[in-house]
Parts: structure tokens; C-alpha cells; sequence
């Protein structure tokens, strides 16, 4: 019983360290708005990691996603990457890939 307690402490003291692949990774879920969690991800993100510089921004990603939408030309995956970067897929959810994705 006092292990399980002392199990219980430790896990409830201890905090989550946010670096930049955290926060990065917080952004992503929240712009893919993964249903219930959307809000306290963005919450989440915005009481932790306001001070850490990060690659992919919101506009960013609301950048790509325009593109997607609005573009004149079918977008390959290929297009997006070479406009955004390697990792700008993260931004969306399967269902808009499959939906804008050529």
C-alpha cells in the first residue's frame, strides 16, 4: 500500500518539461483539431509555450491550408512540402489530405 502511494506521488509531482518538439507537437493537434482535446491543447499551449520559438506556427499552417483550398492546380504532396517544409502534413487531419491532397 505505501509503494502504491509513493507510485502515485511521484507521478502526480512530476512535471511536463515543454521544449520546442513538445510544443511544435501541441500545435500540430491543435490545428488538426483532434475533437475534445483541440481546446486544451490550445490552452495547454498557450500557458507553456508562448516564450519557445517554434518552426510551424498557426499561420503557418492556416498559410498551407489556404493554399490547399484555394489553389488553381491540383497540390501533390510534393508541391506543399517543397512551398512549406517536411513536416507542414502535420497540420491536417487524414480526411483533408485525402480531400485536397492530388
Amino acid at each position: 500500500m505505501k509503494i502504491l502511494i509513493f507510485i502515485t506521488l511521484i507521478l502526480f509531482s512530476c512535471k511536463k518539461e515543454y521544449n520546442k518538439a513538445t510544443c511544435q507537437d501541441l500545435l500540430f493537434k491543435y490545428f488538426k483539431g483532434v475533437a475534445v482535446t483541440s481546446l486544451t491543447k490550445a490552452n495547454e499551449f498557450e500557458k507553456n509555450c508562448k516564450t519557445i520559438k517554434i518552426e510551424y506556427t498557426k499561420d503557418t499552417c492556416q498559410s498551407a491550408l489556404n493554399h490547399l483550398l484555394l489553389s488553381r492546380r491540383p497540390v501533390t504532396e510534393k508541391m506543399i512540402k517543397n512551398k512549406f517544409g517536411d513536416k507542414i502534413l502535420n497540420c491536417f487531419n487524414k480526411s483533408e489530405l485525402k480531400k485536397y491532397l492530388r
